[in-house]
């Protein structure tokens, strides 16, 4: 294994705390002189795995000494959206329903349902405070109505709005507004309001009209990515109209 230049780190200590005693031409003393970095018959300096050798314990040194790079702080993925009652489950259950799926599609369950507002991202953990602080803000009740099924790139299945409510495209300008004031990124492209059915869609068939679902919009949520499957969300903060 020596002659290879393959001893790991544990083999090499336990040989070098083994062979001081061995007598100069006994087997295995070349092999200690070697990993001593003396050149040596069986595996002479610059012979086959020599180098690798040499930079490997050249980077055990390196580990030893340099100090670790410090651990990124604790962070969150944070969203606004509305999140349909306990009256919307079955109109959307129903809408869900009556698509016709591929094996592979991930179906969204009833808990993780809702229309994103806003996508905020990843933000450090020791900001959540200020930030669900500063995200109440006011607009007009009104309703949305999801009335239109689509497979959309990437194999994403939605029920979306035809039509957005004036005061529920004034309360996304708003919630946008407290974003950029919490120095947080706002997608500047034009938003489209949906409800994710499925992901991994694609092939997915979906019905040629869907019975309309009525969305009261009296409050939005701020919630978390939790990153587990049986919870994909847990929802952190509501905020009245």
């Amino acid at each position: 294994v020596a002659q290879q230049g393959c001893l790991n780190y544990t083999a090499a200590k336990t040989l070098r705390q083994s062979l001081p005693a061995i007598a100069e031409g006994r087997p295995g003393a070349q092999r200690f002189r070697w990993w001593q970095g003396e050149p040596t018959t069986q595996c002479p300096r610059g012979g086959p795995g020599a180098a690798s050798f040499f930079l490997r314990r050249a980077q055990w040194g390196a580990m030893n000494t340099l100090p670790h790079p410090p651990l990124p702080p604790p962070a969150v993925r944070l969203f606004l959206a509305l999140w349909p009652g306990a009256a919307q489950q079955a109109p959307i259950a129903q809408a869900q329903h009556a698509w016709a799926w591929p094996p592979r599609a991930r179906r969204h369950a009833p808990a993780d349902w809702h229309v994103t507002l806003h996508f905020i991202g990843q933000v450090p953990l020791q900001r959540l405070a200020g930030i669900r602080a500063g995200l109440q803000v006011t607009a007009p009740p009104c309703e949305l109505v999801l009335d239109q099924p689509a497979l959309w790139p990437h194999g994403l299945a939605v029920c979306e709005a035809s039509a957005t409510p004036p005061a529920l495209a004034q309360l996304h300008a708003r919630l946008g507004d407290a974003l950029r004031a919490l120095a947080l990124p706002v997608d500047s492209r034009p938003w489209r309001p949906h409800l994710t059915l499925a992901r991994n869609a694609q092939g997915a068939v979906p019905p040629g009209a869907m019975a309309p679902v009525c969305l009261p919009v009296v409050d939005y949520v701020l919630a978390a990515s939790t990153g587990h499957p049986q919870q994909r969300y847990e929802i952190l903060a509501r905020y009245g109209l």
